[in-house]
């Protein structure tokens, strides 16, 4: 099984009143956008995509963690986050699809904006998602 393991460090992507986002996939990265100055409180994280036969597990950095296994079905998961719970938080979401074909579609997602989207065409890929104040 081909497996890419990617971490992006915390830090440098503060911004005045926003949040920044960093996406890591499949051993690429793509700088998000700083999000707008909307709340805070109202922070959520999620993704959505489709992949067959895929086991899926989110874990955040409190431990918090969502496993399932779906077939070729949108999938999705969510964490959502008080204002103290927010600075630095790692986000990860693992995927491993079990299909000789099909490639692993994430959007990724903060406060209801689109940040970005990446698909992987590897067996296994981890996105790392980084949020800080």
């Amino acid at each position: 099984m081909l497996m890419h393991r990617v971490r992006l460090a915390a830090g440098g992507l503060a911004a005045r009143n926003g949040l920044c986002l960093a996406l890591v996939l499949a051993g690429g990265w793509l700088a998000g956008a700083c999000a707008d100055t909307r709340s805070v409180s109202d922070a959520q994280y999620w993704v959505t995509g489709t992949a067959c036969a895929a086991d899926i597990q989110s874990t955040d950095a409190h431990g918090r963690t969502e496993q399932r296994v779906e077939q070729v079905v949108p999938w999705s998961s969510a964490f959502t986050y008080d204002p103290d719970e927010l600075s630095g938080v790692v986000l990860a979401l693992g995927v491993t699809n079990r299909c000789a074909w099909g490639d692993i579609s994430a959007q990724i997602y903060l406060d209801g904006v689109s940040k970005s989207r990446q698909t992987c065409s590897t067996a296994f890929c981890t996105v790392t998602v980084t949020v800080q104040l």
